[in-house]
């Protein structure tokens, strides 16, 4: 998103990121490395909840604990 959107006369982008707990933020790191191991090319969080999607078009497999990360075959 342009700066000027929000401040007239500013210039350069600006990015917004969503906060997430600890717990998230640990399950995100491990889901990427699990993921990247394992083919899966989407790795993201979106309201407190892990998905990964193993290609284009595939179905988005959410991850609510570390236990799920084993269903990533």
């Amino acid at each position: 998103m342009p700066a000027s959107a929000l401040v007239p006369g500013a210039v350069g982008s600006l990015r917004l990121y969503e906060m997430h707990s600890n717990f998230v933020h640990d399950l995100l790191r491990k889901a990427r490395t699990t993921a990247s191991e394992r083919g899966y090319r989407h790795v993201w969080a979106r309201d407190g909840v892990v998905c990964v999607r193993k290609s284009d078009g595939a179905d988005v497999i959410e991850l609510f604990s570390e236990s799920d990360l084993e269903s990533l075959l």
